[in-house]
């Protein structure tokens, strides 16, 4: 699935543009690079700011932790606001995500793809 993502300039200053989550996909890739604001959570719980790049970016997502049986964690991220840079931002993104009913035989959660929405939304942290 392809994203194009538009985030208006805010108006009111709030600290986070995007709350804490994790991707539903396989992977998530950013193939322009991304601007201001990206922030990962570590595995300690730190908060990391990743500089803007033009490169390709790309982290794993709920779906490998769940292919992976943990192994690979899912990156924890949000966006904050940014009061130096207050302009609109896009970002382009590709996820990997199977198509929905299709038989996932190697996931022992259920049987079908839909059951990948289902325990994402149970493990799914906001702010």
């Amino acid at each position: 699935m392809m994203s194009l993502n538009f985030y208006p300039e805010i108006k009111k200053q709030n600290h986070r543009r995007l709350s804490a989550h994790k991707d539903v996909s396989l992977l998530s890739v950013f193939p322009y690079g991304i601007s201001n604001g990206l922030c990962i959570v570590n595995e300690n719980g730190d908060e990391i700011n990743i500089p803007p790049t033009k490169n390709l970016i790309s982290f794993p997502g709920f779906l490998i932790e769940l292919l992976s049986k943990g192994k690979i964690k899912a990156l924890q991220h949000h966006v904050n606001f940014d009061e130096l840079i207050n302009l609109d931002r896009y970002s382009y993104d590709i996820f990997s995500i199977p198509t929905p009913n299709i038989n996932l035989p190697i996931i022992n959660i259920n049987s079908d793809s839909s059951s990948i929405n289902t325990e994402y939304g149970r493990t799914k942290s906001f702010d």
